[in-house]
């Protein structure tokens, strides 16, 4: 079980976070894990990260997070120059849906790799095929 104590909610809140994980610009690998016992997860995605771009990032992981279509589709089309892989667990659409946003993926795209574990959705995902990721997960 996960706990996120008042300093960590408040310094996520801050965007103290965030200017953390801006202030390396040449990032290739992100790997963040918000996950806490609150569901859905009080942790925002887009608050978290803000609109900051790293031209060099392969690979995205994140877990814990409450986002909706849009934002996530953006910030993976932002990156979609270098990215190769993404692994999405325990996050929550708060607007939109999985299966449209992963019909977006595989138009504008080239991923290698996505995984997606422990998604908060009411599709089945596995259902659709994703034909540039031989590894999909579910």
């Amino acid at each position: 079980m996960y706990y996120m104590c008042e300093d960590c909610k408040s310094a996520m809140r801050s965007g103290r976070l965030r200017d953390l994980v801006t202030s390396a610009p040449n990032v290739e690998e992100l790997d963040i894990s918000l996950q806490t016992c609150e569901f859905p997860s009080q942790t925002d995605f887009e608050a978290t990260l803000g609109k900051f771009t790293w031209t060099r990032l392969r690979s995205f992981s994140i877990s814990g997070v409450n986002t909706t279509e849009e934002d996530l589709m953006n910030f993976l089309e932002r990156h979609a120059r270098a990215l190769q892989v993404v692994n999405f667990s325990v996050i929550s659409l708060e607007s939109g849906s999985w299966i449209p946003f992963v019909r977006r993926m595989q138009k504008s795209l080239n991923l290698k790799c996505a995984l997606f574990h422990r998604i908060v959705a009411t599709e089945r995902i596995r259902e659709l095929a994703y034909s540039r990721c031989p590894c999909l997960d579910y």
